[in-house]
């Protein structure tokens, strides 16, 4: 795994996003899981480190969708992204109602979807460094100063 120990789940087997991500982007810390069934997916929801779902309804379809939506109550903080085909557009309107954070239309730019992910995870990883600067505030705000700087005096990690 990368630098950052980012992982991304990609759930559809047989769709030809699968084979056209690398296993793993060392620059950038992020290693691309590729399930080959949804058992298989729905275990590695559980992998401490996932930071997104790359979800490919244009070979899941329905099934898809109901992955999506065991998804949300299972790992709600999880971001997801839908790849799917224009003829089934539908698929992508429901994802849509189901909260998930981009689409994205075959035939695919991988390059764009790659710099979707990055930005994504950038803007995770900065808001729970916020939620640090909270947590540290609100021990400084209580006159509790060592547990303060414990906490901003340690490395950034995610527990999630």
């Amino acid at each position: 795994m990368g630098r950052a120990g980012h992982l991304v789940l990609v759930v559809g087997p047989g769709s030809p996003v699968i084979g056209a991500l690398p296993d793993t982007i060392d620059s950038l810390g992020i290693s691309f899981l590729k399930p080959i069934n949804l058992d298989s997916a729905f275990r590695l929801l559980k992998r401490k480190g996932l930071r997104m779902v790359i979800l490919c309804l244009d070979v899941l379809k329905t099934e898809g969708l109901s992955f999506l939506s065991k998804l949300k109550c299972i790992r709600p903080e999880v971001d997801v992204m839908v790849v799917n085909h224009p003829k089934d557009i539908q698929l992508s309107v429901e994802a849509v109602k189901m909260g998930v954070l981009g689409e994205f239309l075959l035939p695919i730019d991988i390059g764009q979807l790659i710099d979707s992910i990055k930005r994504a995870l950038s803007i995770k990883e900065r808001v729970g460094q916020w939620e640090r600067s909270f947590a540290a505030i609100a021990f400084l705000e209580e006159g509790d100063r060592d547990s303060a700087m414990g906490i901003l005096n340690s490395p950034y990690k995610d527990t999630k």
